[in-house]
């Protein structure tokens, strides 16, 4: 009978276990590691404007063009998601914290209303120092964010530079909140 018992115990055990870490995984913090956090697929809602974002392990780096860039986040399921995008630089901007001149309102006049890198881009555009963010490695994007820094953090946005040859498409580092529209690869953060 207690052998039988034990290994009921065993039994549920391992069973709520198992839908526990199921559970925790689904909302990407099984257990506070941001090395785990970062492989789980989880989303995030931006309560000021309302857009979700993928929120996990970032895709590109040093070999992703806006082109790919866009054909990964249409194609994207994300925790269970379709419907992604890639963001519009407003939307991108969006993100932005801790940097005055670059958050959406700053005086960084990059819009998606004004694309031009010869009108629209001011000094103002530079962003602030390294790393000086309230995200996880001091990056500009909320807290809640995860990402990499990596390759100075440059996040692509699906907006064209007005009068810029290919590949050129606005992008913002978020190491230090700089706009710019002269990356050649970036990462990616999927956006709907």
């Amino acid at each position: 009978m207690k052998t039988s018992s034990l290994l009921l115990f065993a039994i549920l055990a391992a069973a709520f276990a198992a839908l526990f870490s199921a559970a925790c995984a689904s909302r990407g913090d099984d257990d506070d590691s941001p090395a785990a956090d970062l492989a789980a697929e989880s989303v995030w809602t931006d309560p000021a404007s309302g857009l979700t974002w993928q929120n996990g392990a970032p895709v590109g780096g040093d070999s992703l063009l806006p082109v790919e860039a866009n054909t990964y986040c249409t194609g994207l399921m994300w925790d269970g998601l379709g419907g992604w995008r890639m963001p519009t630089i407003s939307e991108l901007r969006s993100l932005l914290r801790g940097c005055a001149a670059t958050v959406t309102g700053g005086s960084c006049g990059v819009t998606d209303t004004c694309l031009s890198p010869s009108t629209c881009w001011l000094d103002a555009c530079n962003g602030c120092s390294a790393s000086g963010g309230p995200g996880t490695n001091g990056a500009y994007w909320p807290p809640e964010i995860l990402g990499s820094l990596a390759l100075g953090g440059g996040y692509w946005s699906s907006s064209a530079a007005a009068g810029s040859a290919a590949p050129n498409g606005w992008s913002i580092d978020f190491a230090t909140g700089a706009v710019y529209s002269d990356a050649v690869f970036a990462f990616v953060r999927c956006v709907r």
